[in-house]
């Protein structure tokens, strides 16, 4: 008790008397408080403007306490020190996608998150390898129709198989991103290291692009490009 408070008027206005037009800065010794206090008769009053008048904002009143400048430097809060030292507070949502996790303990949901990101790692494997030797059988056939008697029948056959190769393989591919997408957030929830906000900024823009554009489009189109001509015909020696 015992400081000095002083008020300052902090509306220009003839009708600073009237309800809902009172806006006050008030200061308790070396406290600044700010408080405002705008209500009048109802909200579409205060949202009014008269012709002629000030505009009346529908403000609600709420109090904002401040320090001076000198006093900056004692309003930084030490952390607490306990065992959630590098633990993010608001690490991911309880609900929805990013959220499947949180019921369960951060040990299973890390075990659970690294064992799909094994598996989407090996299926990404697999597929590469499918995907390569589905065009090279494809080049191989068409090289080779010329030693069989319907050299036709054999490019059909090898066109037959390419689309059929590409389709397994592009299934083990949705099935790896299946596991990236299913582990990725279990991680998060094992480790509790992320927020949300970061988790789709890595895992959109990083993982998934890299993965998805180079296995849906630069690893096809090379391959493609790689062995749409059949290498020229070795000729026989005899």
């Amino acid at each position: 008790m015992g400081n000095k408070v002083s008020a300052v008027n902090g509306v220009k206005s003839e009708h600073f008397y009237d309800q809902g037009n009172a806006v006050n800065e008030i200061w308790v010794g070396d406290v600044e408080v700010i408080s405002r206090l705008p209500f009048g008769d109802s909200d579409l009053e205060q949202a009014g403007w008269p012709a002629g008048d000030f505009p009346k904002i529908p403000w609600h009143h709420f109090i904002i306490p401040l320090h001076k400048r000198d006093e900056a430097s004692n309003m930084t809060a030490e952390l607490p020190k306990n065992g959630t030292c590098g633990v993010c507070q608001d690490w991911l949502p309880k609900h929805g996608y990013l959220g499947i996790y949180t019921s369960i303990s951060s040990t299973t949901a890390y075990f659970i998150g690294a064992l799909f990101i094994f598996l989407a790692g090996g299926m990404y494997i697999s597929f590469m390898s499918r995907l390569i030797g589905t065009f090279l059988n494809w080049q191989w056939l068409r090289e080779e129709s010329h030693l069989y008697p319907d050299p036709a029948a054999i490019r059909r056959m090898a066109k037959h198989n390419l689309w059929i190769g590409l389709v397994e393989s592009f299934m083990v591919f949705a099935l790896s991103v299946l596991c990236m997408v299913l582990g990725v957030p279990a991680l998060a929830a094992g480790t509790r290291t992320i927020d949300a906000t970061t988790f789709i900024l890595l895992n959109g823009l990083g993982g998934g692009i890299t993965v998805i554009v180079s296995g849906l489009v630069f690893l096809p189109l090379f391959m493609l490009w790689w062995t749409k001509k059949p290498r020229p015909a070795k000729s026989d020696p005899s």
